[in-house]
């Protein structure tokens, strides 16, 4: 009874592994890279965030991470897009955002106004990125790079409480799964936005959010709002990292 026993769990596990389907065509993959940077794939399709810059406050990439990125050194390679939420030093740096560019032609750039305006120094061929600039609360479509397998919206939230900040919180879907990443935008101080959005339209899978604005009023603007499936906290200082 024991053998017969056995052989079915053996059989069972064997038309598990046998039948789950690959890697590329389920499964959302994501990366940390450090405070709010990340890389995401599925399928073909690689989408890197605010992942590369050097911070003295909170954690940043290290030197061979960065050096992965920007040398193209798999699994750190053939990214498709370059997001980038705003331009503060623990998110952005423009003289390795202009390096990676320059060493990878193929990635298209997306972030800010001010941003670009940081990398278009003499040399710098900027052909390939994406500058943007909206009112607060206003909902764009990057109509630019939309296809099949992917398509991108920026919706400016306020930075903390500063109106004065140009902040991207970045709706991202690759293939079947929609992904939303906040910048520095706490849901107190934009829960006006969040509310005027039908958030039906997107059915947010990952959101990634700052971890100091988890509390009880966060979740309850949440659950009425983005109605995101999964949190990643993010945006946590170096000494609190564990």
């Amino acid at each position: 009874m024991k053998k017969l026993i056995y052989l079915l769990i053996i059989l069972f596990l064997v038309i598990v592994v046998y039948c789950q389907p690959s890697v590329s065509q389920k499964d959302l993959q994501i990366t940390y890279i450090a405070n709010e940077g990340f890389l995401m794939s599925n399928g073909n399709t690689k989408v890197l965030i605010d992942g590369l810059f050097k911070s003295k406050h909170y954690t940043s990439p290290s030197d061979s991470t960065i050096a992965r990125l920007i040398n193209r050194t798999a699994p750190l390679d053939n990214i498709d897009y370059f997001l980038v939420t705003h331009d503060h030093q623990d998110h952005f740096s423009e003289k390795l955002t202009s390096e990676f560019l320059q060493k990878n032609p193929k990635t298209k750039f997306i972030s800010t106004l001010e941003s670009c305006n940081r990398l278009y120094e003499p040399g710098f061929n900027g052909s390939n990125t994406i500058c943007i600039y909206t009112d607060i609360g206003e909902l764009k479509e990057i109509t630019e790079i939309k296809n099949e397998n992917f398509s991108l919206s920026a919706l400016r939230l306020k930075h903390g409480t500063s109106t004065d900040i140009n902040n991207l919180a970045f709706i991202i879907r690759i293939n079947d799964f929609n992904i939303m990443h906040m910048g520095d935008a706490f849901i107190l101080q934009n829960q006006e936005y969040l509310e005027k959005i039908n958030w039906d339209n997107f059915k947010i899978d990952v959101l990634f959010l700052g971890y100091m604005d988890v509390q009880q009023f966060t979740l309850d603007v949440l659950s009425k709002t983005i109605k995101p499936k999964n949190i990643i906290m993010m945006h946590i200082h170096e000494e609190e990292i564990q």
